[in-house]
């Protein structure tokens, strides 16, 4: 059998009349015909022997979408999530239900550049194949950049060393109606050197509790370690009523808690205004209370940007600590920062416990009946570092 016979037609998610037929209870699991000239003989034991099913292999998705429109990247009863749109398209796709795992879970308006996911399903389809197939199968708003078969196991969430947050906020004195889904409007006029001095204070290793806000479950640690923080005026908008900026807050740590970009950006927004000097946001930060912090900026102004697996996220950092001796470069924190970042990047975060691997995806029944992987509900196969949802 040709090898053009398991992929997908992009107008038709479906195996062609040409591959195997799957069983007559619907499941995915497919045999091969034998080669061989004439048929072999069958006994009785083998006539009443179920087909083998297809060996998983890992699956991963770079996914990029536009927040404004959905509930979140996890599932929710009732509501349209990221999430949910993926896995309608692996169960058309490969005509099985699985979960998608991400390696963020976003919140309601967030958007993303650069998320990561994965899945586990038989090695059918190429990645080539796979990108066409779940965009023709998901609304436009959620796009697949890029789709990978793997030959190891991978898991998006908890394989993820690092990830970077962008937070733009529009500084102009009208605001702009074309993106008031795509960033936060501020009027007033910021200062940003004092926003970048006192948002020097996050890099590091330390306790990030001024800065979380409260997930509706027991955190195990507070502490997560900032590897890079960039704030940069990235353009200019003209308007009749005076020449207004639009202001990126980058962010790259090992981990994020949850609203800790949003009440972050809160606190610098404060500092612009004169009202927090960037003195007083450090002692913000090392009071370790919420309630010491300011409010928490809106949604839609965050975008997850990238995660990074393996040595990813140690070579972004050198390559950071190279461009900051650039004295033509923006600001980006200063090259001992970059190096200190470099040092403590490492694969393992926190500590872990095992990792799911490909036996856990069966699938149980929670209390509303909803289908979940096992990885999703055994508390032992969880990192140490609980943060779900991540940043949002």
């Amino acid at each position: 059998m040709s090898e053009r016979s398991h992929e997908l037609d992009p107008a038709f998610p479906f195996p062609p009349p040409s591959a195997p037929r799957g069983r007559e209870d619907g499941t995915s699991s497919f045999t091969e015909p034998a080669d061989t000239d004439e048929e072999a003989p069958l006994d009785d034991a083998a006539a009443n022997t179920p087909p083998s099913p297809q060996p998983l292999a890992a699956h991963k998705l770079t996914v990029s979408y536009l927040g404004t429109d959905y509930a979140g990247w996890q599932i929710q009863p009732g509501k349209e999530t990221v999430q949910g749109h993926l896995e309608d398209a692996v169960a058309k796709i490969y005509g099985l239900a699985t979960s998608v795992q991400g390696s963020g879970r976003t919140d309601a308006g967030v958007h993303a550049l650069a998320q990561v996911a994965s899945f586990l399903a038989p090695r059918r389809h190429t990645g080539e194949v796979l990108v066409r197939a779940f965009n023709n199968n998901m609304p436009e708003t959620i796009r697949v950049l890029d789709a990978q078969v793997l030959d190891s196991e991978f898991h998006a969430r908890f394989d993820s060393v690092g990830k970077t947050y962008h937070y733009h906020i529009l500084n102009a004195p009208v605001a702009d109606p074309f993106r008031r889904h795509l960033s936060f409007f501020v009027p007033r006029p910021l200062d940003v050197p004092a926003m970048r001095a006192a948002a020097a204070h996050l890099l590091g290793m330390q306790d990030f509790s001024s800065f979380a806000s409260n997930p509706g479950y027991e955190r195990t640690t507070m502490v997560r370690t900032m590897h890079c923080v960039e704030l940069d005026v990235v353009s200019e908008v003209a308007q009749p009523q005076g020449v207004g900026r639009e202001i990126v807050l980058r962010v790259t740590a090992d981990g994020f808690l949850y609203r800790m970009v949003r009440n972050i950006v809160g606190a610098l927004i404060k500092v612009g205004h004169g009202r927090l000097s960037p003195d007083g946001f450090r002692d913000v930060l090392r009071a370790a209370r919420r309630t010491a912090a300011p409010n928490t900026a809106p949604p839609h102004g965050l975008y997850m940007a990238r995660a990074y697996y393996g040595d990813e996220l140690r070579e972004a950092l050198e390559a950071g600590a190279r461009a900051a001796t650039d004295a033509t470069m923006l600001w980006r924190g200063s090259a001992a920062h970059f190096a200190a970042g470099v040092a403590a990047a490492a694969p393992a975060k926190y500590g872990r416990t095992r990792r799911p691997r490909r036996g856990d995806v069966q699938a149980s029944q929670d209390a509303d009946g909803e289908s979940v992987a096992a990885s999703d509900i055994a508390d032992n196969d969880k990192p140490a570092q609980d943060d779900a949802p991540h940043e949002d």
